[in-house]
């Protein structure tokens, strides 16, 4: 998500996307620090679950933005006429 960030605006995407980008980063890694307070010797019901949210969904969706906005270029931009002899 960090590297969609930086390069977003280079890449052409819009604002959007950079702090869509953003704020799932920020929220993974938000949760992670979360999860990290909770688990002194074994971790609490709370931090587990944090933990889990950290861990598996959020990576999960922000794979899913990202093919979003591969499938979202890949419809913008016209595929190239081949020309016949």
């Amino acid at each position: 998500m960090f590297g969609l960030v930086v390069a977003g605006p280079s890449l052409g995407f819009s604002p959007g996307v950079a702090r869509t980008a953003m704020g799932l980063l920020g929220a993974e890694l938000g949760a992670l620090l979360l999860a990290s307070y909770g688990c002194e010797p074994e971790c609490t019901a709370a931090a587990d679950v944090i933990g889990t949210v950290a861990r598996v969904d959020l990576p999960i969706l922000a794979g899913v933005f990202v093919l979003a906005l591969l499938a979202s270029q890949a419809r913008r931009r016209p595929l190239p006429r081949r020309e016949r002899h």
